[in-house]
């Protein structure tokens, strides 16, 4: 079964600059999966999956395959995990829309939102000749991330929605939030984050419903990328990478001094993964019972979403228009 990753960009926080300088170096290009089991972590190779594209932004992977959108065309692509710069080359599944930020797959689609015309598409894993299909028109959806039966996506206008698959309507959960941004999900609850400065939020509500929301974590500076697994809930801010208890209880600072990418952390497996993506732009890991970050990448101009498989970290690199791996 596929298993879906997030992310999301938040208009008008640091996550709109958009800087096309090439800086970016690379180890290696057109490895296979095969991990090198001499490599240890934070000194293994980087490896190019694709080259030549258009600002690309959120990405998530499956058993055999990439899928990230292209920022700057809203192009919806693929390439499988072994890379796309020989012979293979990327897979475009769909053309949306500019302003198409991120992306989610199940099993049969790929689920996208356009920021700019206040829509929610999908597109056949197998693309969609004919155009992708609209699902609904929520105001301005930012992240998006799925359950068994919807999807669920934060607004610009503060809005947290849910869209019954296949689509064709949707329902809003929660209505009045200060600036959602990120949003993850359990399967009890939704997770997401009021991204305002000095009093944003971690916030939280009961699936099916979300008739109660509850403050897990006040008092945050901008909190905006957020991941949830089985005992916690990790997020960022503008100068830290956070964690706690799915309740709230202990939340604490789990990064200190870092600038995180708005828009990029990831979870598995006891480690957190980070996206810097100011110069010179890193990919990192920590533990989440604390240390020191790991670099797991360098020189990676205006990184941006990160997402992790059972042995490598995946992400985009706005700045050079490539989509990279690395074993984490």
């Amino acid at each position: 079964m596929r298993r879906a990753v997030f992310a999301v960009v938040l208009l008008g926080s640091g996550c709109g600059r958009f800087d096309f300088t090439e800086r970016a170096r690379d180890a290696s290009v057109d490895a296979d999966t095969e991990p090198d089991a001499s490599c240890v972590t934070g000194a293994c190779p980087v490896i190019t999956l694709a080259t030549g594209q258009q600002a690309p932004y959120g990405i998530t992977v499956d058993e055999s395959f990439a899928y990230w959108v292209n920022y700057m065309t809203g192009a919806i692509m693929k390439c499988p995990l072994t890379g796309c710069n020989g012979a293979v080359a990327p897979t475009q599944l769909a053309l949306g829309e500019p302003n198409s930020f991120f992306l989610a797959v199940d099993t049969d689609n790929v689920y996208f939102t356009i920021n700019g015309s206040d829509k929610v598409d999908s597109c056949p894993l197998t693309g969609c000749t004919g155009g992708p299909t609209l699902l609904a028109m929520p105001m301005a959806p930012t992240f998006i991330v799925l359950d068994a039966s919807s999807m669920y996506t934060t607004t610009n206008t503060g809005d947290v929605e849910r869209i019954p698959k296949p689509g064709s309507s949707f329902a809003t959960l929660i209505s009045g939030e200060s600036n959602p941004g990120g949003i993850a999900i359990d399967a009890t609850r939704i997770y997401w984050t009021e991204t305002v400065a000095g009093t944003g939020a971690v916030r939280a509500c009961s699936l099916p419903s979300c008739t109660s929301v509850v403050t897990l974590v006040g008092n945050q500076d901008q909190p905006s990328a957020i991941a949830v697994d089985a005992t916690g809930v990790y997020w960022t801010t503008t100068t830290a990478v956070w964690g706690a208890a799915l309740d709230g209880s202990n939340a604490h600072v789990l990064a200190a001094n870092e600038q995180p990418s708005c828009c990029g952390i990831a979870v598995r497996d006891g480690d957190v993964y980070w996206t810097d993506d100011l110069d010179p732009g890193r990919v990192l890991k920590l533990a989440k019972s604390g240390g020191s970050p790991i670099e797991l990448a360098t020189d990676q101009h205006n990184a941006a979403t990160v997402t992790v498989d059972a042995t490598y970290a995946y992400w985009t690199t706005r700045g050079d228009g490539t989509v990279k791996k690395t074993q984490r």
